[in-house]
């Protein structure tokens, strides 16, 4: 059998694949006259029922997923199967037993092929199983997020890019924010030794153009998981943003502020009234000696989501001596 030359055909071969010489190799490869285009043609297809799985398949797990299902039913079968003939008929797969099975769960009715240089020697057949998987290099984490990030630039809507991949919905989301981070923050984290996930570098995307919180946040993901940081980091933000808010309101109302506490000064919690009564703000409010601290202490170390001490919550209670 000529095997580069077999083409899929719904006649002359009972199994639908039609036999031919060495000269149809030239439906297969470019023309070598010089002057001429090279012709190409579309890539052959089988029909599916005509495949069976290899029956020494070295894969523990046969069985294709639910993503990769999904993507096939999609986007159809897009790395063609390497196949051999069967001496009993029909054709039997040496690589993309995975691919097979998915086709058959989905209901393709054809898939890309290419023949098996092995013939039915089935020793060479297993060393191919392991050729193509060993030195098959998967695309990383950064690489995925580059791709996703690509597709979403290039037109593609979110729900295309899952149905076509059979990614979930929150990891098309987070590869495309993962895959938009700039410069600065891609050096960053390809510098730390850790393996990063798309949920990970999503949740740096916010913070990308203010290097400290970048540099902390993608510091502590290699020892602490990475969502706690970001919300320490958050807390304390909102933290510094109610200390500002009431700040500007003290100031507003005419309430001295004093970045340390004056050394005379006492919490209006260890004054009393003259009746015996706990003194609060209103009932202080004429003193002329009355003030607050508003305590600006810096984060403690190089962690910016150190709580600070925050004491302007109780700001208008600080107070010197009547």
């Amino acid at each position: 059998m000529t095997e580069a030359a077999v083409i899929a055909s719904d006649h002359d071969d009972p199994n639908g694949v039609t036999e031919q010489d060495e000269s149809a190799d030239s439906a297969t490869s470019p023309p070598e006259t010089k002057g001429q285009s090279p012709v190409y043609t579309e890539r052959p297809m089988i029909p599916v029922e005509l495949l069976t799985a290899h029956p020494g398949n070295v894969r523990e797990d046969k069985q294709a997923d639910q993503a990769f299902c999904k993507s096939v039913a999609a986007a159809g079968i897009v790395t063609p199967l390497e196949i051999a003939a069967e001496p009993e008929g029909g054709y039997r797969v040496v690589d993309g037993n995975i691919r097979l099975d998915a086709a058959l769960k989905v209901g393709l009715e054809a898939v890309p092929y290419f023949f098996s240089d092995t013939g039915d020697e089935e020793g060479l057949q297993f060393l191919h199983m392991l050729i193509t998987s060993r030195y098959r290099k998967s695309l990383n984490v950064h690489e995925e997020a580059a791709a996703l990030f690509a597709a979403s630039e290039a037109g593609l809507t979110r729900t295309q890019i899952r149905k076509t991949t059979g990614l979930s919905r929150d990891e098309v989301r987070d590869g495309v924010r993962a895959g938009g981070l700039n410069g600065n923050a891609r050096e960053l984290v390809a510098e730390l030794d850790y393996e990063w996930t798309l949920e990970e570098l999503a949740l740096l995307a916010p913070y990308q153009d203010d290097p400290d919180a970048l540099e902390y946040l993608a510091r502590t993901a290699t020892y602490s998981p990475l969502k706690y940081a970001v919300q320490r980091l958050e807390d304390s933000r909102a933290r510094e943003r109610r200390h500002a808010a009431r700040v500007a309101e003290l100031e507003a109302s005419g309430l001295p502020i004093t970045a340390e506490r004056p050394q005379d000064a006492v919490s209006l919690r260890a004054l009393v009234t003259q009746d015996g009564q706990a003194m609060d703000a209103d009932a202080h409010a004429d003193c002329p000696g009355r003030g607050a601290v508003a305590d600006d202490q810096p984060y403690r170390g190089d962690d910016p989501a150190d709580p600070l001490t925050d004491e302007t919550e109780n700001a208008a209670a600080t107070a010197t001596k009547p």
